[in-house]
């Protein structure tokens, strides 16, 4: 499939009516600019800083002033066969976040709303931000610049995918991860009653096409813009959580954590750990064995062991076991205090057997071996500290 037709005849405007205020920069092309003085409020969420949000969440893609992108599209399989017709970009200038609307008015005109799309980059090297874009909204672009034999003017150096961070987050508290339910459920955006869902954004369109009538697209506009609010929004919601600023849940405190060990960033890992540790919550053994095993990894042992005692006065069960082993293992190898690290063993061979049916036999028998064989070796490593061959 190439590009789409095209038509030397198309008018700017003839016959259209109801689009928001706006310029026609191009045959067939519509743009609409609108600034936000900053800070802003979408949402219980004050957008500012968004610059230094960046430098936050540089290991996950973004660098340097961010660009938020959404595109508005005839249908939601992507290939060739599927084209934009709205993008939403924005992105902070001075005191403002500048949001740009560029609207394709018949697809005659596709090459030159690739071209205002590219023209309304602030710059030839952008960082996007997208949600899901990665996969759906970047790729369009490229297909159809490639259909229109059109060379990419601008440099992609850095691109931060919300979806993913949001998926590992909070996926499984949120009911789904598609961005209206993030912006309900986190941001706390309510959508006035202009706003045309998402599923029926490509049906407004076609309609569009057929009378040249846009003012049933009011809502599609609406509906891109508050997307891109969102974006800013929810970057700005995630750079505060990595940065121990956003202590409302302490398991996404945990995450954030996690987010930050992934991109071997441990002293920011840590900073959030110990703030969850510091909370008399579930999530605080949790937090305080992630730094239990930091420590070990360290060769720091006394601290370790004083921090998995800590987690086995605190958990039960198979993890406890865990826990008990790796007290043992110190305990014996490096503290040389053999009588507790024979104390830890024992626990650790009668909660074993206790938590029997919380195991595969294999597993269990496996493990079990290797407490019964610790303690041997432990019971010989006593008898001779105390003279007893």
């Amino acid at each position: 499939m190439g590009p789409l037709p095209q038509k030397s005849e198309t008018k700017k405007s003839d016959g259209i009516e109801g689009l928001p205020e706006g310029t026609w920069v191009h045959e067939g092309v519509y743009l609409i600019t609108k600034t936000f003085p900053l800070p802003y409020r979408h949402g219980d969420v004050l957008l500012e800083k968004i610059s230094q949000s960046a430098l936050t969440l540089e290991p996950w893609g973004v660098k340097g002033i961010p660009v938020f992108l959404d595109l508005e599209t005839t249908g939601l399989a992507g290939g060739s066969g599927t084209y934009a017709f709205l993008a939403g970009l924005a992105y902070p200038s001075g005191t403002h976040l500048v949001a740009k609307q560029i609207f394709l008015a018949t697809p005659a005109s596709e090459k030159l709303w690739l071209k205002a799309l590219f023209e309304n980059f602030p710059g030839n090297r952008v960082s996007l931000v997208t949600y899901n874009g990665k996969a759906f909204d970047w790729p369009i672009i490229q297909t159809r610049s490639i259909l229109n034999r059109k060379t990419l003017p601008v440099d992609v150096f850095g691109h931060l995918d919300l979806l993913q961070l949001v998926r590992y987050l909070w996926k499984g508290k949120l009911e789904n991860c598609r961005l209206a339910t993030v912006e309900t459920q986190l941001l706390k955006v309510k959508r006035t009653i202009v706003d045309a869902p998402g599923w029926l954004v490509p049906k407004h369109y076609a309609d569009f096409l057929k009378t040249g009538n846009a003012r049933p697209l009011q809502g599609v506009f609406y509906h891109n813009l508050m997307d891109i609010l969102s974006l800013v929004a929810l970057k700005l919601k995630i750079a505060k959580l990595m940065r121990g600023l956003e202590l409302v849940d302490p398991e996404d405190t945990l995450k954030a954590g996690e987010l930050w060990a992934s991109k071997k960033k441990m002293k920011e890992a840590e900073k959030l750990w110990k703030t969850v540790a510091s909370y008399d919550c579930p999530w605080s053994y949790k937090a305080k064995l992630k730094l239990a095993y930091e420590e070990k990894r360290r060769q720091n042992y006394e601290e370790a062991a004083s921090l998995f005692e800590e987690c086995a006065a605190a958990i039960k069960g198979p993890i406890l076991v865990d826990v008990l082993i790796e007290l043992a293992k110190i305990n014996e190898h490096h503290i040389k205090d053999f009588p507790k690290a024979f104390k830890f063993t024992k626990s650790a061979l009668v909660i074993l057997d206790r938590a029997r049916p919380f195991y595969e036999y294999d597993s269990w028998k496996k493990l079990r071996f290797s407490i019964v064989h610790r303690l041997k070796r432990l019971t010989g490593k006593l008898n001779r500290q105390k003279g007893i061959i």
